[in-house]
């Protein structure tokens, strides 16, 4: 059984088209459990037409409050379920036809006797429609998803929640999460780098679309504008790195049993760069091997950091 997480919210636009892709799976085994986090539009009422018809493959979450932010939705949506395999689900995508068969392959290859495994994959970026803009969501980002050790993933997300999938020993492991996180996805991908494997399909599986209101969206990484956008914004940069600060100081304080001496070492680094000098920021960061996957970020680092 493979059980698909679907965070809700205002998404009446495209909803029925999702919930369409993952009805028409290659794989069958799917249970779709649906968390909507206040929507004032005509959302619930879609899903309540697909429950109508599919009462015996989507549930939807009974719900007191609204969370008020996609992560802190998906994480509910984590705390309510505990199945062999959970896959991540948006509203506003479209999923390809084999996206749970091949996600899944990817898994069951990668796992070893109760090891936490995360697979994500490669995703197409299109427009409204559908259109494509770019065959390869990472490409296009310029991520480099196979760096994904630990001192990696502090730094930088590489992963794409919407395409994720984990099984039991990693849910597991998330049996608590930092309130003020980044995003849900990049403390699965902490998790998963500190205490288990990170394996890349680097296969579409998925029509990523952007349609002016994506929670993140995708960013032309080679376009003029990207660096342009990334000074003008360096509060918000700043706000990222105090973010890294208190991922790391979290994973230390929630998880100091199971860590070793090396990752204790590195997260006391991560940690401790927000008070240091500029000079010294810059060593640790070198010594501990920092580094985003990119020039122009490594530099916008030692700049901002």
């Amino acid at each position: 059984m493979v059980t698909v997480l679907l965070a809700t919210y205002n998404g009446e636009k495209y909803i029925a088209e999702q919930l369409d892709s993952i009805l028409e799976q290659t794989y069958k085994n799917i249970k779709i459990v649906i968390r909507d986090d206040g929507s004032t539009d005509n959302t619930l009422n879609i899903i309540n037409r697909y429950l109508e018809i599919y009462p015996e493959t989507i549930f939807i979450c009974p719900t007191t409050y609204a969370t008020g932010s996609a992560a802190e939705n998906f994480f509910k949506l984590l705390e309510l379920n505990c199945d062999d395999y959970i896959m991540l689900c948006d509203q506003d995508d479209v999923w390809l036809p084999d996206k749970v068969e091949i996600t899944l392959k990817a898994m069951q290859n990668a796992e070893g006797e109760n090891s936490p495994v995360l697979v994500h994959t490669d995703l197409f970026v299109a427009n409204e429609k559908l259109d494509i803009i770019s065959n390869s969501f990472a490409k296009f980002q310029g991520l480099s998803p196979n760096r994904n050790n630990l001192n990696n993933m502090l730094m930088q997300n590489n992963i794409t929640g919407c395409t994720v999938m984990i099984n039991k020993p990693l849910k597991e492991l998330l049996f608590t999460y930092p309130k003020n996180c980044a995003m849900h996805d990049w403390w699965l991908g902490i998790i998963a780098a500190a205490f288990g494997k990170i394996v890349y399909v680097n296969t579409p599986t998925m029509y990523y679309r952007q349609h002016g209101k994506n929670q993140v969206g995708a960013k032309n990484a080679a376009s003029p504008s990207f660096l342009i956008n990334r000074i003008k914004g360096i509060n918000k940069s700043k706000e990222i790195y105090n973010k890294i600060f208190y991922h790391a100081e979290f994973l230390l304080k929630n998880y100091k049993e199971m860590l070793n001496f090396e990752q204790v070492k590195l997260l006391k680094a991560v940690s401790g760069l927000k008070n240091m000098s500029r000079c010294q920021k810059i060593k640790t960061i070198n010594r501990f091997k920092l580094h985003k996957n990119s020039i122009i970020r490594n530099i916008v680092q030692y700049f901002i950091i």
